[in-house]
């Protein structure tokens, strides 16, 4: 397995924009969460987690569903959000010893074959020659961002394909810091354009040539 590095956050491989790509609007969602959350209503809990990252196939947000499902007591949906969330590139093979809930799926018969998979993540990142630097992810945000900056109208679009096509760690930064395209186009395109040129201008993908080298 490579682990790809989150570069100043900017981790995205961006292809050409597609209309009908859709992200999660997190502002929404996150109230339905504490509704729910509130009232113990873990299986409609469990399911907004699903329904919201059906494309965007965010390791966090499966994580937090199969945490739903297991406070739902359905430890069989909670094992496969689980396997889920390995599957789109989770990066914490002990994820489970950071949720209680999480740690009752271990009497679970599917249990093993769950264990086996982060046992063999956990053998992956435990050496350093699983891991390059990739800049391919930064890259492409410049391309989406140059597209936003000559379009503004179709900015959003433009945004969305390249986090609906980027790496675990750009998607699962979209929802744990953005909430909403409509945040992240107005942070770069409206209210830090020039701050993002700056960031852009000093910092070179040449630079990293000594880290591959090691």
């Amino acid at each position: 397995m490579v682990a790809s590095i989150l570069l100043a956050s900017l981790l995205v491989q961006a292809s050409g924009p597609d209309a009908s790509a859709k992200l999660p609007d997190f502002k929404k969602v996150l109230a339905d969460v504490e509704r729910f959350n509130e009232a113990k209503r873990f299986v409609e809990l469990a399911q907004l987690y699903a329904d919201s990252n059906e494309q965007l196939r965010s390791p966090l947000v499966a994580i937090n569903e199969a945490v739903a499902w297991a406070d739902a007591d359905r430890s069989a949906q909670a094992i496969q959000a689980l396997e889920h969330s390995i599957e789109y590139g989770i990066r914490n093979p002990n994820v489970v010893t950071k949720y209680k809930s999480l740690g009752r799926l271990k009497s679970d018969p599917a249990w093993p074959r769950v264990e086996s998979q982060l046992a063999q993540l956990r053998r992956q990142l435990s050496s350093v020659d699983g891991f390059e630097v990739h800049t391919d992810d930064a890259e492409a945000f410049w391309k989406a961002f140059d597209l936003a900056r000559a379009e503004p109208a179709r900015a959003e679009e433009f945004f969305s394909k390249m986090i609906l096509d980027g790496s675990p760690a750009l998607r699962d930064y979209y929802a744990n810091r953005y909430f909403g395209v409509d945040d992240l186009v107005k942070a770069a395109i409206r209210t830090y354009p020039k701050y993002y040129q700056y960031l852009r201008n000093h910092f070179q993908p040449e630079q990293l040539g000594a880290i591959r080298k090691k």
